[in-house]
């Protein structure tokens, strides 16, 4: 069964400052190997946007983005936040992280 999540992206257009809303349907189930790399990307974030935004080195952002290491509480917490990640996303995520150390 195919679960979609809406979720609102923002954008803010800095010439006529005005903020546009944007829902997605968003197919969690066709997320990649790379959950939070397709997040960031799908926001138009860098890696090195994030890793300022969550307060980390861009090396360990890296990490986290490639799904090599596990984010701190903190962190990860900042990750949902900024990401918008929903419940679903966040489950799975740690899941997958878990089956890959275990």
């Amino acid at each position: 069964m195919t679960q979609k999540v809406t979720f609102p992206i923002y954008y803010i257009n800095s010439d006529i400052k005005s903020q546009y809303i944007f829902l997605l349907n968003y197919d969690i189930s066709s997320l990649g190997d790379f959950m939070i790399k397709e997040k960031r990307n799908s926001m138009h974030y860098t890696q090195e946007q994030m890793a300022d935004k969550l307060g980390i080195s861009l090396r360990q952002y890296v990490r986290i983005d490639n799904e090599q290491a596990f984010p701190r509480r903190d962190i990860l917490k900042k990750l949902i936040l900024e990401l918008e990640l929903t419940n679903e996303e966040v489950g799975l995520y740690i899941k997958k992280l878990t089956e890959n150390t275990a």
